[in-house]
């Protein structure tokens, strides 16, 4: 089944991370949401990440069922522009890699930082 996925959550969860990293003083009256648009293609989207350096989203997906714990090898990693337009669906993972149920996205530098069920 697919899900309609929110960009301006995303964006805005986004925003207050940057926000706040980049300036500790930042209150949630100045963030501002810049765009709303929801769009479709992705099962069970559990987070965002956002690469400030590429000006990317990139979403932790479980697939096509809700079941956190389930190892099925149905997770992926969905890179989205700033628009919602989905730039490549399984950026992750590779061809003879798994990836479960990710839950949770970091991205530092140059790497993108993937947590699953039992490994990251």
């Amino acid at each position: 089944m697919i899900k309609p996925f929110s960009i301006a959550l995303a964006a805005g969860s986004c925003l207050v991370a940057a926000q706040l990293t980049a300036t500790p003083a930042a209150s949630a009256a100045e963030l501002k949401v810049l765009s709303e648009k929801t769009v479709t293609g992705f099962g069970h989207v559990e987070s965002v990440g956002y690469d400030a350096k590429r000006h990317v989203f990139y979403t932790s997906d479980f697939g096509p069922e809700l079941k956190p714990p389930l190892k099925d090898g149905k997770g992926k990693i969905t890179k989205v522009s700033l628009d919602g337009k989905i730039l490549k669906d399984g950026f992750f993972p590779s061809k003879g890699q798994v990836l479960n149920k990710p839950k949770g996205i970091w991205i530092n530098g140059d790497r993108l930082w993937v947590a699953d069920i039992d490994t990251v």
